[in-house]
């Protein structure tokens, strides 16, 4: 447990905080004229349905994130909760599958060019229009163009308290 009695917002009780804040989890690809490259996500969320746009943070030292702002597309891939595999991969836990990451999984494209993992829940392609730096990240701001969502029974992929998590049903 965090003791924290002053509330100062320090860095250890702000990991805590957020550790709490259940997320789905999704990859971030991209492929173009800067090359391949994709990393896991949990910060995304969407930023208006009038146009379709989502808002991707992505840590300015990942590897991808010089070939995103290069490329100005992204492929998002929301995983499935049988996806914990190909999470992992791109969050860069088997360093021995660092240098083809795209290996863990089936990919396809669904009519921009980026690489979307087949089996994921949902799968949008979209074209980074505006880039803020924030600290240590980059805050992507991105126009959906292309979407596919799966008619499946399957749960999202969830991540909370620093590990998968099930979806337990409605409250």
């Amino acid at each position: 447990m965090i003791n924290n009695p002053t509330g100062t917002a320090t860095t250890e009780a702000f990991f805590g905080a957020m550790r709490r804040l259940a997320a789905g989890v999704a990859v971030v690809t991209t492929h173009g004229s800067a090359g391949k490259a994709g990393l896991t996500v949990s910060s995304l969320s969407s930023l208006t349905a009038d146009p379709p746009a989502v808002l991707v943070c992505v840590a300015r030292d990942a590897t991808a994130a010089p070939l995103i702002l290069q490329n100005r597309r992204i492929g998002v891939s929301l995983l499935a909760d049988h996806q914990t595999r190909v999470s992992d991969v791109f969050a860069g836990r088997y360093p021995d599958l660092e240098h083809d990451r795209f290996q863990v999984a089936d990919w396809m494209d669904i009519g921009g060019g980026q690489p979307v993992a087949v089996g994921a829940l949902a799968c949008l392609d979209c074209r980074v229009d505006a880039v803020h730096d924030y600290a240590t990240h980059h805050i992507l701001v991105a126009p959906v163009e292309h979407a596919l969502v799966v008619d499946v029974a399957e749960n999202p992929l969830i991540y909370a308290l620093q590990s998968y998590q099930k979806l337990g049903g409605a409250a």
